[in-house]
């Protein structure tokens, strides 16, 4: 319970302040600074489109998890999963809006799309463990991509974003290691 505390705390603190300079802004309103370059949009946009996928794909699981989950352990991780997921999106999608980053529709890989099924036909103890073992998997993929972007992204407040984000998913990869040594 300690540990899920301490992540809502970290996830308060995703509010992805304005950089210095002020924000972009349509119409040329006083203080907006003009949108980046192409370059930067594109990369940008790369990164922000692969969070706002994670998010939704840790939101559908973690419901699976409240559904499926043999043990309450595991059904409160999945709320967990659901809520600071859906968290961090909506604060990725106001950050998109204040930066003029247009993000793609979210959509699942085949291996997640086939991890999910794989997950939706378990049921039990089986569940339990391959969905504690798919959620540390996928948040060690997930925190090594965004150090990796970290480092070549240009726009600061997406920086900050990301450096906020990584925390995060490190208490949900270190939750679900814990747990699948109780499984």
């Amino acid at each position: 319970m300690r540990r899920a505390a301490a992540v809502l705390a970290l996830a308060a603190g995703l509010s992805g302040a304005s950089a210095p300079g002020g924000t972009y802004m349509k119409g040329g309103q006083p203080g907006a600074r003009p949108a980046p370059p192409a370059a930067e949009q594109s990369s940008a946009r790369r990164v922000a489109s692969q969070i706002r996928a994670v998010n939704e794909m840790e939101v559908k699981l973690g419901r699976l998890a409240r559904k499926k989950g043999a043990t309450a352990a595991v059904r409160r991780y999945g709320q967990l999963l659901e809520r600071d997921h859906r968290y961090a999106d909506r604060k990725l999608a106001e950050l998109a809006r204040r930066e003029r980053i247009a993000l793609a529709p979210p959509a699942a890989s085949a291996g997640e799309a086939k991890m999910a099924a794989k997950l939706a036909s378990l049921s039990g103890k089986a569940f339990d463990r391959q969905f504690l073992a798919d959620m540390q998997q996928g948040h060690e993929r997930a925190i090594e991509l965004l150090r990796q972007a970290q480092g070549q992204l240009a726009d600061a407040n997406l920086r900050e974003f990301v450096a906020k984000l990584i925390p995060i998913l490190d208490q949900h990869r270190q939750l679900s290691r814990d747990l699948k040594g109780k499984a």
